[in-house]
Order: structure tokens, then C-alpha cells, then sequence
């Protein structure tokens, strides 16, 4: 087929936004930040210890003999030299020894010794002080003073001639500041044998592909280095260096999932779809939609997340289903925009749902879920818009090479497996439930992974450099992150040394191998005031000393103001600590402490084992002001941020959807039959991983996402093909099934293939994605059926109204009722009879009585049914007598009972025998119904004698079809002997309303009429058979006319109703409307084709509503509808009301046969037909084919009658807005005057029947006269 403009318009747009996404990749911002993953800003700690730490470097050289320095400095110089030289834009800060000097930091801790002494240090200096000799301690340290060779040396001296400090601080602090520096200065590692190198990132390097290239050039540098160096070879550890890692394996990963899955996903397309064609078309609207979503992404926000674009690769598996559909469909039709019809709602409905789903993740907390939730909306409405309005264009031109009317196994196997193989049993259903509960409650269990080394890979050897160059076994250990938060310095220093003391309490408790921290020697201000305190204390003890070491001193040559320091020491006040001052002055602690708009932050570190973690960072979280922040801790933040966006997600989109499927079946009878799987397929998912110990994690939880979306789609197409079949007779369920399953294979292929990848995360997907997608699979080919199956499709097969979500929660309710009521009653009544002083028989009168009321509250419960009472005042229940009443539901009994409470019911065995009612009817002496006659002869005397009514249904057992049955004697013979008259009550609608073996309360009429009684004299009437008989007569007379009666009004509206149930809101919305209008003209078209009327067409019968009525209310009636709209006519030929003798054509009328006819209908059809010429011609066939007597209904507006103004309002609001109506051409109304002359040219006589005062429209009827 050569190709149309508007196919080559087409395939420009296409090439046009493809090329727009292609520059938008170029321009766009593609940010891999980890902190994308939590808002920002939120936690600056946190943001200022990933920024601290992503970008550390270790690098390590062997050595042999650490404990000589010789050479070792130039060995680490060298190697920062080269490093620097090599690398100068990637590295730098190169640190292989403490910069921190000595000679700064012991005066300020002699200057600040009152600050760390304890009870036993005043006792050592005591002893101490009174055990030595003054004046030879000065000797010494004068003779000291030729080695000194700094003013700080100097200054110490002076401050502490007798040389006490040094013993305290020995005390004190012995290997202290090993954490921070050794003998040498240099770093080593844990263990000795390397000398450590840190260095730093001078950019970001979250890019993979930069990652990657910096740890290859390292490698090529360690070999170079190895080879000159072979007895101190390099080492290097570092973020960067896993990130690589990970970035290679993903890549190896990819290469061998991707080229088994495509593969046999090719293979596949290829094998069913039997055309190379469609599988280069079908990765068009996938295309289509990601340079669509770019281009928009570039042009309002500029960036996105590396992460989110990755993640959106699910997005993928959606829009695949798009293309399954739609080229499933062409394969079968061969037609581009017939396939796109067909599919039209199902996949508007089911994306629009989908896009809304993913769009509730722009409001999520994590940045990366945001950008997530865009990527996904914008490419899942772009493949939307793509398969909708450009792809039949684009496939026009082709489609011959699509039509494949050859049964593929795929297709053969949907149509065998049909879900009527499927039946909701009560096995089943329990089943189903209770799968439903377990999952449920094992749904609570499931886990999110937070370990993050469990989602890295992170090979053995990256494991044991970590070891080396940060001192922790990455398997066993977990080094912690303590941060102190104050809003002043001083605050922050009091949480940092409460830190500190609680980890000196719990060292032994969690085996914490290493602690970090300036807590020892920063201590809180109320600490500092109370040493000093003890310290001057201490010194006035020895009031004289510093008078006695000036005197001694000068006698040695000292100057006469030496040792004023050290008067100043132990006597004077000090405002402030000296090594406070030098902490966050110097330069060598810039990087353990950090300052903003929110105060301080003191940064400390522990080494523990793992088992212990959790506890510890939960107790030291639990100091006011204490953050503690780990590798895993980060993850374990992004893990709950994503799960409670995730539960956001899930929530928040199912309540979308939800009303969204609400709003577009406008029942909740679809709604649930659609929604509902969804739910039990999440509770199935989450249970069934739970139970397998499956863990979510950051990467699964969002490819549940996909599920997520993809089981809505599921839902819907199969929600749509099952209302197609059923509702409207068309078959498309085969091609949605098939769709569906293909999509489903080919994602569990997909996915199924990382199986194979060795990258932890990578492959956790394999497991969820199965598992997930096999679920709804299941769930939407079996037991969405089945409760399509037991809702509508059953009931509408077997010619009864499908359920309502309504009639089920009020059948529930009301059985709820009468079982706790009945218990009650039953207790209650065991309960009244062992109250004293009361007679028997009052005791039976009051349960009577309370049994009356609770009858009547029971039916009057049943707001679905309207109750009529016809000749109620023929009953007189002064005086005894037998009542007689057909029987074909429950409510039978209870509309019985209501009427009076002196009323006793003949019961059969079951009831008698029950638990629950057998007490209660056998203390009301209650006739069984099982006993030989005498005995019921008996107790019926007994009873009548006690004031009672006795009830009995001559049919003895209920109706399960509605018909009446036969009538045994019994009653009429207990009523000759006993003498009482007889007297029989119709039932009708009851039946209906509840039929036997149904639980289900239906809407409708329940009539009652009380006949006149009978009276049966002793020595008449021996013939009880034909009695009986007769009786029957009368019962199927009444309820005739009952029945009759009650196919009026809300009767026959409620029946109608229940016909174009699920069959759209609107459609719903217009049947009220046109009911509301044309109610008394449908009573005036039955009365005038009663008894008239054996063969009618009804021309132009729309969805069918007149001509359904018109069946119902005449059984005998053979009636053929025929309307030139399909549509219509599909939803007329398919509801429950459907019967032998009433069938619909799709015709024109104009040209459909009607022989046989003897009377047609023609409502609202003339002011369709081009002219007035065509409009006569139509009445002359319709004329010609009547017999004498034949009868014409006609209904339409007459141009040349008053108030047509109005009926050309409304039938423009038909035709052209809400568009139910198809018009060919533009309208023509009749004339009434030409149809007079018509009708007197042609020998038919006018009856005029209703005619509305606000518009032209007139009805009447046309009889052919001889």
C-alpha cells in the first residue's frame, strides 16, 4: 500500500522527537550523587560525612622493619611525588605523617593537667610531693638545662619545676596519641607492615566511566611501581575503588543477561508474530516515549539522576505491553486502526492509571524517586500518545505483512483455557482466602535489606585491602561515625565526652576494638570548674611550697622570678582550657570538627564487631545531640526513605487507581473485579517473599514499581475483554490474553536472565520479578475470571442480573442479622423460661411477640425491595384457622411471621433438628412437618386450640426455578378435620428477591394478597387431589396478575436496570434519563399492542430498552430488534433478559426484512432518514407488510408542531454532544400534516396517544384497515 501523508506526517513526527531526545541526552545534567537518594538539606551531618569521606583515598607501601625509620619517609615522599605527578587533576593532599607537633600540644596539656585529675592522681602527687626533695629536684633540672633546646622546654620548666606533670600525664594519656601519631610521625597501618598514605579526590568522580578509567590507570601505576619497587609494593583502597568494581561487573553482568534475554525474547517475537517486520516495530514506542520524556526533562528541568534514568529501565517492560497488544491485535484483525479501536479504553484507562501511579512519586522524599516518578510519567504518556495516534499510521502502509490468520499454538491454548474451567467453589475460594490471610500476615515480616556490602560486589580481594588500610574486616567489623551537635562549642564538647564515657562503659560489652575520639581531652565546662576547684584545693594544702622552691632556687643561681609560672599554675583561676583553644585552631583538627548555621559538630569514630552495631548506635542516639553514621548507616537511611516513599507509592497510587477504575467503569461491582486481584497479587508478592526470605532492597523495591503498573494493565485489559464477551458478546479476550502472556514471558525471560549476574543487586531482581509477575499472572488468568465468573458472568449466562458490590455488602448484612438475631432470640427465650412466676403460656406469647418484630425489622431491612399488601384486612387472627401460601424463598417464612405473632409455621426436619432455631420452634410448639398425619392432626389441634394460626406451604419445599409447584393435600385435609377455614395468601417477587439456594438479596417487588377463605365441611370435599388442583389454579391466576402488576414502575425499572449493569456509567446515566421520560409512554405502547401484537419489529431499537420491556411484559411475544448501530445492538443482544423469541439484527432499516410482522415500532427514527420522501417509502414497506389489523407505533417529533425548538435541542445534545445517536446525514423531522394524508391515503386510522407539552414529540398508532 503506498503510503498516505498523513503516514509520512506521521513517521516525520516520530523522526523529529527522536532527534530531540538524542540532543537533549547531549545537554541534559545526568547527576549520579548519592545523596539523591535522601531530600537535601534535611541532614548536614550527614551530607558533610559523605562529602568527608566519598572522596578519601589509602594508598600503602610494604615495609619489613617498621621499628627503623631509615628511609621510610622517602619512600612515602617518593611515592606522593609520583602520584601527585601522574595524577595532577585526579589526586592530591597527599598526608603520610602527623602534621600535629608535640612541642605545641604537651604545654598546653601540662597548662590544662588540673583538668583530667582524678582522687588517685592527687594521691600519687601527694605522695609525690612529700617523698622528694626539693632542693635536689631543682639540682637536676638545672643541670637539664644545658639539653634544652626549646623555648617550650623552657616554658615547662617553669611551669612545673618539680617535674611531676609528666608522671601524670603518663598516667593519664599512655597511648593515647598513638590514634593520632607515633614516634616517628609516620602512619602505619593496623599491623605494622605498611606505611600508610592518605590522599584525596580532587573531583567528583561518580560518574562509573571516570571511576572506572582512574582505578585503571592506577592498577598500570601500582605495576610500574611494583616492578621498580619489588620489596615495597603499593597498594590503594578507596570508594572510588569499589565503585569501579562495581561499575565492571554490572557491565560484565549486563553483556551476558542481556544477550541471553534478548535472544530468546527475539526468538520468541520472531516464532509467534512470524514477521522480522514487527520486531523492529516493536521497540518504536519505547523510542518514541524516552525521547519524548528527555526531551521535556531537558527542557524543564535540566537534570536528572543517573540512578533514576537506570531505574527506568523498567519503565520499559510497560511500554513493551503496549506494543504486545497492539501488534497481537493487527496480527488477528490486519487492520492498524481496528486494532487501535479495540484496544482504545482498555490501554487509555490502564496507562492513564499507570502514568497517575508513577506520578505520585514526584512528591516522594527521595530526590532520585522524584526524578524517578518523571522519567516514568512522561515516557509511559509518551508510548501512550505514540501507540495511539502515531503507530496505525505508521504501520498502515504495512499492514498486509501483520494479517496471520493461521491458529498459533499461544492463541489455541487462550481459547481452550477458558476461565469457565475455573468456577469460584467453595474449595477454591477457601483456598484463595486463605493464601490471601497467611500471605498477609507474612507480608509484615518481609525485610528490606540494609546491609550494604550484601548489595555490593565486593570481591575478596577488595575485602582485604579494606582490612590493610582501614584497620577493619569488612566481614566481622563496622566502624561507626559518632557526631556531637550543639549550638554552641561548649555544647557540643558536653554530648562529644558523654559519648565518649558511655563507650568506655560498653567496651567490654560489645567488643569495641578501637576508639577515636577527643573525648579524654575535651572536656565539658562544669567538668573543668569542678577540677579546678579540687585543684586549688589540693594546693592550699601546701601554702608554703612556692615560697620554698623560690628560696631554694636562688641558692642553686635560679632567677629570683623563675618559677612565677608555676605560682600561677596552682594558685590562679584559668578562664578557659589551652588545649580547647588549640583544638579548633589548629589547622591538624580541621577535619575532626565543623561549624554552620546550626552550631557545632564534633566527629569521633568506633571500631566494634558487627553483632553489636545496632545496639550501639541505638544507645548512643538515644544522647540528646549524638548522631551516629556508618556505611551501613547511610544505607539504612536511604533504605527507609525509600520504603516509606515506597509505602507512600503504594498507598497513594492504589487509592488513584482506584478511583480512577471507579470513575471509568462507574460501578464498583468492575471495580473491585479489576482492583481486587491487584491487591491480593501485592499481598501474594510481599507474603511469598517474606515466607522464602526473599529481603527488598533499594534496587527490587523499585522494579516493584514495574509490577505494580504492569498488574494494572493486566487487570484492565482483562477486565475489558471479559466485559466484551459477556456484556457485549465480542470476542477480544483471546488477543488481551494473549498480550498478556506474551508480556509476561518475556519479562520473566527478561529478568529471569540476571539469574545469571554475579552482582548481588543485580540479581536480587531476577528473584522479586519472577515471582512477582508469575503472581499476577496467575491471579489475572484465574482468579480475576473467576470473580468476573461469580459477580456477573455466570448469573448473566443463566438469564439472572449480575451481582451488585451493593446487593453482596447488604445480603452479608442482612444475613448477619437474622443468625445473631436468631441466636439471640433462641437465648433469650432459654433465658425467659426460668423466670418464676410467670405462666407458660405468656412466656410463649412474649417470644412470640419478639419473634413478630424481628421478622418484620428483617424484611423491613431489605431496602433493595418494595413490599405491596393487597386485601390484608380478609385476616382475623381472633379466630383459628390454617393460612396456605406458595413458597419460593426464605423470606416466605418471614413475611408470614410479621403478620401476627399468634402465627405458628409447619417446619421440616431441618429446621426442627437445627441448633440454632430447633429450641426456639419446638418451646413455640411449632407443627413438624415430618410426623405421620395423625400426628400432625394432633399437634394442629393442640396448636389451634391455644389461640394459634397455623401457616403451612402446600408445595412443601421451596421453588428453586419460581415456578409453583404442585400443591399436596395435607393442609386442606387438616383443615376439614379440624374445621377451621382455610385461608390461602399469594406470594410474588419473593422468590425474586431471594431465591432458594441463593444468598443474595435482588431488588424488586415483594407482593402479598389475602384470598378468601375457605371453608371445608366434614362430609365435602373428599376428592383433596383435585381440591388441591384447583387451588393451584386460583394461586397461578393471582400471581399472573401480581406479577403483572408489579412489571410496572420501580418493578420493571429495576429489572431494566439490572440489564445494561457494567455496561458503562453513561450508558447507566441515560437508561434513567430516557426511563424517567418515557416510563408512561411504554405503558401506553404495551396497552396498545396487547393482545394485538404476536410478531413485532422494532425499528431503530437502540439499546434495546423499549423492546426488553415490551418481552417482559409479554412472554408470548415474539419480538426482533434492529438498529444500524452495532455497538447497540451487541449491548441489546447481551443481558440477562435475552430469551427465546427475542433476538436484534444489525441492519438498516430501510432495507431489512420484516415479513411476518403485525406490528412494528418505530420510535425516534424517521427525523434519521434523509427526506420526508425516505421516510414514507420506509412507512409504505412497513404498511405493505401488515395484516389487516396491523398496528404501527410511531414516535417522533413533528417540524410543524408547537415547541420543536425544544426537540431540536435535544436531539442536537444526542447526535452531536454526547454523540449516542449515529446520524448519516443531517436531521429531517416528518410533517404531521403529511402523515394525516399519508394515513387517509393509505386506509390507516390515527389513535393519538401521549404528546409532550414542552416539545413536538407526539406518539401514535397506525392500524392498517381493510
Amino acid at each position: 500500500m503506498k503510503p498516505s501523508y498523513k503516514s509520512i506526517l506521521a513517521f516525520s513526527f516520530f523522526s523529529l522527537v527522536i532527534i530531540l531526545g538524542g540532543l537533549s541526552v547531549k545537554k541534559l545534567d545526568v547527576s549520579e550523587n548519592l545523596s539523591q537518594f535522601y531530600r537535601s538539606g534535611d541532614d548536614e551531618p550527614l551530607d558533610h560525612f559523605i562529602d568527608q569521606n566519598k572522596n578519601q583515598i589509602f594508598f600503602s607501601i610494604a615495609v619489613k622493619d617498621t621499628a627503623s625509620n631509615d628511609g621510610q619517609a622517602e619512600l612515602a615522599e617518593l611515592l606522593s611525588a609520583k602520584l601527585a605527578q601522574t595524577f595532577p587533576k585526579a589526586l592530591g593532599n597527599f598526608q603520610f605523617r602527623m602534621d600535629l607537633d608535640p612541642m605545641e600540644l604537651y604545654p598546653r596539656l601540662v597548662h590544662d593537667l588540673y583538668a583530667f585529675m582524678d582522687s588517685s592522681d592527687y594521691i600519687y602527687l601527694e605522695r609525690y610531693l612529700d617523698s622528694i626533695d626539693i632542693s635536689e629536684i631543682l639540682r637536676r633540672r638545672k643541670q637539664g638545662m644545658y639539653g634544652i633546646n626549646s623555648s617550650v622546654d623552657a616554658l615547662i620548666l617553669r611551669m612545673d619545676p618539680l617535674n611531676f606533670s609528666g608522671a601524670l600525664l603518663a598516667r593519664k594519656f599512655d597511648g593515647v596519641f598513638d590514634q593520632f601519631y607515633n614516634a616517628s610521625g609516620l602512619f602505619y597501618t593496623a599491623d605494622r607492615s605498611r606505611i600508610l598514605i592518605r590522599g584525596r579526590l580532587k573531583r567528583s568522580f561518580d560518574d562509573s566511566g571516570l571511576a572506572e578509567n582512574l582505578v585503571d590507570r592506577l592498577y598500570a601505576f601500582k605495576t610500574a611501581w611494583d616492578k621498580d619497587h619489588p620489596e615495597n609494593e603499593m597498594d590503594f583502597f578507596g570508594p572510588v575503588v569499589i565503585a569501579a568494581a562495581n561499575a565492571k561487573q554490572i557491565r560484565r553482568d549486563l553483556k551476558v543477561t542481556l544477550t541471553v534475554a534478548i535472544s530468546i525474547i527475539v526468538l520468541i517475537l520472531i516464532l509467534y508474530y512470524r514477521n522480522g517486520l514487527t520486531v523492529l516495530l516493536f521497540l518504536l514506542p519505547g523510542l518514541f516515549g524516552v525521547s519524548f520524556a528527555l526531551t521535556l526533562i531537558y527542557l524543564f528541568k535540566g537534570d536528572i539522576s543517573a540512578l533514576a534514568l537506570s531505574a527506568g529501565a523498567v519503565v520499559f517492560g510497560i511500554i513493551v505491553d503496549y506494543s504486545f497488544h497492539f501488534f497481537t491485535h493487527l496480527r488477528s484483525t490486519g487492520n492498524a486502526f481496528q486494532s487501535r479501536n479495540q484496544l482504545f479504553l482498555p490501554m487509555i484507562s490502564g496507562g492513564a492509571t499507570t502514568i497517575v501511579a508513577f506520578g505520585t512519586l514526584w512528591f516522594a522524599d527521595s530526590g532520585m524517586l522524584n526524578d524517578f516518578g518523571l522519567f516514568a510519567t512522561f515516557s509511559l504518556a509518551g508510548s501512550l500518545f505514540f501507540v495511539l495516534a502515531i503507530l496505525p499510521y505508521i504501520v498502515a502502509p504495512l499492514e498486509n505483512h501483520f494479517l496471520d490468520k493461521r491458529a498459533h499454538f499461544l492463541s489455541r491454548l487462550t481459547q481452550k483455557w477458558r476461565f469457565k474451567n475455573f468456577t469460584l467453589n467453595r474449595e477454591f475460594g477457601v483456598l484463595v482466602i486463605a493464601l490471601t490471610l497467611f500471605f498477609f500476615v507474612q507480608s509484615g515480616t518481609l525485610k528490606y535489606e540494609s546491609d550494604f556490602s550484601k548489595l555490593n560486589f565486593y570481591p575478596e580481594e577488595l575485602k582485604k585491602s579494606e582490612t590493610i588500610h582501614q584497620g577493619i574486616n569488612p566481614d566481622t567489623d563496622r566502624r561507626l561515625a559518632l557526631i556531637a551537635q550543639g549550638e554552641t562549642q561548649s555544647e557540643a564538647i558536653r554530648v562529644n565526652h558523654r559519648m565518649y564515657q558511655h563507650l568506655g562503659k560498653i567496651e567490654n560489652d560489645f567488643n569495641i576494638k578501637q576508639v577515636q575520639s577527643f573525648g579524654i581531652l575535651l572536656l565539658p565546662d562544669e567538668i573543668l570548674e569542678q577540677n579546678m576547684l579540687k585543684w586549688k584545693e589540693f594546693w592550699r594544702g601546701y601554702p608554703d611550697i612556692f615560697t620554698e622552691i623560690s628560696n631554694r632556687s636562688k641558692a642553686l643561681g635560679f632567677t629570683e622570678n623563675a618559677f612565677v609560672p608555676f605560682k600561677a599554675w596552682i594558685q590562679e583561676d584559668r578562664p578557659h582550657s589551652a588545649l580547647r583553644s588549640y583544638f579548633f585552631e589548629s589547622r591538624s583538627f580541621s577535619s575532626l570538627w565543623f561549624q554552620n548555621e546550626r552550631g557545632y559538630f564534633l566527629l569521633s569514630s568506633v571500631v566494634l564487631n558487627k553483632a553489636g552495631a545496632s545496639e550501639v548506635s541505638r544507645e548512643i542516639n538515644e544522647i540528646d545531640g549524638a548522631i551516629v553514621i556508618d556505611g551501613a548507616g547511610i544505607v539504612e537511611q536511604f533504605i527507609d526513605a525509600v520504603k516509606n516513599d515506597f509505602d507512600f507509592l503504594v498507598i497513594s497510587a492504589g487509592i488513584i487507581v482506584f478511583f480512577a477504575m471507579l470513575a471509568l467503569y462507574g460501578s464498583f461491582g468492575l471495580t473491585v473485579i479489576t482492583f481486587l486481584p491487584m491487591v491480593i497479587g501485592w499481598i501474594w508478592i510481599t507474603g511469598l517473599c517474606a515466607t522464602l526470605g526473599i529481603h527488598f532492597n533499594f534496587v527490587n523495591i523499585i522494579l516493584a514499581t514495574f509490577i505494580f503498573g504492569l498488574g494494572d494493565d493486566f487487570a484492565i485489559f482483562m477486565t475489558d475483554g471479559l466485559a466484551n464477551r459477556y456484556l457485549k458478546g465480542r470476542e477480544v479476550l483471546t488477543e488481551h490474553k494473549t498480550g498478556i502472556i506474551l508480556s509476561s514471558l518475556t519479562t520473566i525471560i527478561g529478568t529471569g536472565a540476571l539469574f545469571f549476574a554475579k552482582h548481588p543487586a543485580i540479581n536480587s531482581i531476577a528473584a522479586v520479578s519472577v515471582l512477582g509477575i508469575a503472581i499476577i499472572l496467575f491471579i489475572t488468568l484465574v482468579i480475576q475470571p473467576v470473580l468476573f465468573r461469580a459477580l456477573i458472568g455466570t448469573r448473566v449466562a443463566n438469564g439472572k442480573p449480575p451481582y451488585t458490590l451493593l446487593g453482596v455488602l447488604h445480603s452479608i448484612l442482612g444475613y448477619s442479622f437474622f443468625v445473631i438475631g436468631s441466636l439471640l432470640l433462641t437465648l433469650l427465650s432459654l433465658l425467659i423460661r426460668f423466670i418464676p412466676f410467670i405462666s407458660t403460656s405468656n412466656k410463649k406469647k412474649w417470644i412470640r411477640r419478639i419473634l413478630s418484630k424481628m421478622a418484620a425489622v428483617q424484611l423491613d431491612s431489605i431496602f433493595t425491595a418494595r413490599r405491596r399488601y393487597y386485601d390484608l384486612d380478609r385476616l382475623d387472627f381472633e379466630k383459628p384457622s390454617i393460612l396456605i401460601a406458595n413458597h419460593s424463598s426464605f423470606f416466605d417464612i418471614l413475611a408470614l411471621l410479621r403478620l401476627d405473632p399468634r402465627i405458628s409455621i409447619m417446619v421440616n426436619q431441618w429446621v426442627y433438628r437445627s441448633p440454632l432455631l430447633g429450641p426456639l420452634v419446638r418451646y413455640l410448639d411449632y407443627v413438624p412437618a415430618f410426623l405421620d398425619m395423625d400426628g400432625k392432626l394432633e399437634r394442629t389441634r393442640r396448636a389451634l386450640k391455644n389461640g394459634q394460626t397455623l401457616a403451612i406451604f402446600p408445595e412443601g419445599t421451596r421453588s428453586v426455578d419460581g415456578q409453583l409447584h404442585r400443591f399436596h393435600q395435607g393442609a386442606f385435609y387438616l383443615a376439614r378435620e379440624t374445621g377451621v377455614p382455610l385461608r390461602p395468601i399469594v406470594l410474588q417477587g419473593y422468590g425474586e428477591a431471594m431465591p432458594k439456594n441463593s444468598f443474595y438479596f435482588n431488588t424488586g417487588i415483594m407482593s402479598m394478597k389475602v384470598l378468601p377463605d375457605l371453608t371445608l365441611e366434614s362430609e365435602q370435599n373428599e376428592n383433596f387431589r383435585s381440591l388441591a388442583s384447583s387451588v393451584r389454579r386460583v394461586f397461578e391466576r393471582e400471581i399472573g396478575v401480581m406479577e403483572d402488576q408489579a412489571n410496572t414502575g420501580y418493578g420493571m425499572y429495576t429489572k431494566l436496570l439490572k440489564a445494561y449493569l457494567y455496561k458503562g456509567p453513561v450508558l447507566e446515566w441515560y437508561f434513567r434519563i430516557k426511563w424517567k421520560h418515557e416510563k408512561k409512554n411504554y405503558d401506553w405502547y404495551n396497552a396498545q399492542l396487547r393482545g394485538h401484537a404476536k410478531m413485532l419489529y422494532d425499528l431503530g431499537c437502540g439499546y434495546g430498552f423499549l423492546s426488553h420491556y415490551l418481552a417482559i411484559r409479554n412472554p408470548e411475544m415474539k419480538l426482533i430488534g434492529v438498529d444500524y448501530d452495532s455497538d447497540k445492538i451487541d449491548i441489546a443482544g447481551n443481558t440477562y433478559l435475552k430469551r427465546q423469541g427475542l433476538d436484534f439484527i444489525c441492519s438498516d432499516i430501510t432495507t431489512v426484512s420484516i415479513e411476518g410482522a403485525d406490528s412494528i415500532i418505530l420510535g425516534d427514527v424517521l427525523h434519521y432518514l434523509p427526506d420526508h420522501s425516505a421516510q414514507f417509502k420506509l412507512l409504505d414497506r412497513c404498511v405493505a407488510q401488515l395484516p389487516e389489523g396491523g398496528r404501527i407505533i410511531l414516535r417522533d417529533g413533528f417540524a410543524d408542531l408547537p415547541n420543536h425548538d425544544w426537540t431540536l435541542r435535544s436531539e442536537k445534545w444526542s447526535t452531536s454532544i454526547i454523540k449516542f445517536n449515529q446520524v448519516r446525514n443531517e436531521l429531517v423531522f416528518p410533517l404531521w400534516a403529511e402523515l394525516e394524508k399519508w394515513a387517509a391515503k393509505n386506509g390507516c386510522q390515527i389513535i393519538q396517544g401521549p404528546s409532550s407539552e414542552n416539545s413536538s414529540n407526539r406518539a401514535l398508532v397506525l392500524v392498517k384497515q381493510a
